[in-house]
């Protein structure tokens, strides 16, 4: 286990995200060649060395592997997540300026909403804030998107902040769909 995670840890360093999540991806739940804490780390590597370097992409199949095999992101690895984007703190948000880098980084913030509301999940408080701030300092797009998002978490009758779109939440049930937001923002900007 232990080799194995020392192998992703290297692809990681080098830049080689693919092969670094084909690699965890070799390892079935079933046969535990590396502990789930061993799993764990291995997301949190090579979700926050390809999002150091902005690979987006990367960063996205990683994290829907990770939700997709049952693996619930803790707090840590979501404020490693946070920090590594450069949006877990005001003094963070503040220093950022509107570029595409920071819209890719609205758009992968939006993706893990998505992400994390379609297996039902909390939203922790500090991811929430982060969509909302970010939204709100580069403007335009962005922050209709996160007024959409605050008014939908408002009109929730969740205690939590599970983000629905359509339909009235009293209407809400098994079958009602989740906005998917990165969705809607994508062609919302698309659509300018």
């Amino acid at each position: 286990g232990y080799d194995l995670t020392q192998g992703i840890r290297a692809y990681c360093e080098n830049g080689d995200f693919g092969t670094a999540l084909s690699l965890l991806q070799a390892n079935p739940v079933q046969q535990r060649i590396i502990s789930g804490k061993q799993t764990m780390r291995s997301y949190h590597c090579i979700l926050t060395n390809a999002l150091a370097v902005g690979d987006f992409t990367s960063a996205q199949e990683t994290f829907s592997d990770l939700i997709r095999k049952g693996y619930i992101p803790n707090k840590k690895l979501l404020g490693a997540i946070l920090s590594t984007l450069r949006v877990q703190t005001p003094r963070q948000l503040l220093a950022l300026e509107p570029s595409a880098a920071t819209l890719d980084t609205i758009d992968f913030l939006l993706f893990m909403v998505d992400k994390l509301t379609a297996r039902n999940l909390q939203i922790e408080t500090s991811l929430y804030v982060s969509v909302l701030s970010l939204g709100n300092l580069l403007g335009g797009n962005p922050k209709r998107i996160a007024s959409l998002i605050r008014s939908s978490r408002a009109s929730s009758e969740s205690t939590g902040t599970q983000l629905m779109a359509a339909g009235d939440a009293a209407e809400a049930d098994a079958t009602t769909e989740w906005m998917v937001w990165q969705e809607l923002y994508r062609n919302h900007a698309a659509s300018r």
